[in-house]
């Protein structure tokens, strides 16, 4: 996919954006002390995020001060950027320079979660939305879209092309986790592309006809 690469230190003329911790519940815990920030936002793929979270502050009368927040740097926790979203950290790593001590952090975007989501068994010809219900009576999915909400309830659907509405496909899929089931086979099949809202926790569908139709899209990069 398209990759972009911000260093919020380097580049930006403004101060580095609040790096808040969060529960996975999004519930946010404080703002942490961060250095060597750096940000992979990528389209059609899972973005990254990776910053130094040190165990000092300073606080308003400039003096130095530990942190509490510093312990709750955990794998599974989130990091929230406002404006950007949430990432999910995947490592961390403590280390010392035997004057501070820090850790190093890793993260994904949010779409990430759905690849602990593993899909079992999905076989059949599914509609991929319904503009009207993806659900029978009983609350069983009845299309594509429909499957992916039961398995991902935190996340909803966003827009979704109308072009994609009536197009039926048959899946013969088994273990394989749901990110890669987006990423790989549902695009595939319908051609299209998923894009994730990792602020908002939304699905969005973009048919690949639609997107080269656009003036911002339309280009010789393939």
């Amino acid at each position: 996919g398209f990759g972009m690469i911000n260093t919020f230190d380097k580049y930006y003329r403004h101060e580095i954006p609040d790096f808040i911790l969060c529960n996975p519940d999004n519930t946010q815990l404080g703002v942490l002390n961060v250095g060597d920030t750096s940000c992979a936002l990528r389209y059609n793929d899972t973005s990254d995020l990776s910053f130094t979270a040190y165990d000092r502050g300073v606080n308003e009368l400039g003096e130095q001060k530990s942190l509490d927040i510093y312990d709750k740097v955990n794998v599974y926790r989130q990091i929230y950027i406002k404006d950007l979203g949430y990432f999910i950290i995947t490592e961390v790593s403590e280390e010392t320079d035997g004057v501070e001590i820090f850790k190093k952090v890793s993260a994904k975007s949010a779409q990430y979660e759905l690849s602990y989501k593993t899909i079992d068994y999905l076989n059949g010809t599914y509609k991929l939305y319904d503009a009207t219900t993806n659900f029978d009576e009983d609350g069983n999915p009845t299309t594509i879209m429909g499957y992916i909400m039961y398995l991902a309830p935190g996340w909803q659907m966003g827009e979704i092309d109308s072009t994609l509405n009536s197009i039926y496909r048959t899946f013969d899929v088994s273990g394989k986790t749901l990110l890669d089931f987006l990423y790989n086979d549902l695009e595939k099949a319908y051609q299209c592309i998923v894009d994730f809202d990792f602020e908002n926790r939304k699905i969005y569908l973009h048919s690949v006809s639609s997107l080269l139709e656009s003036p911002t899209m339309n280009t010789d990069i393939y």
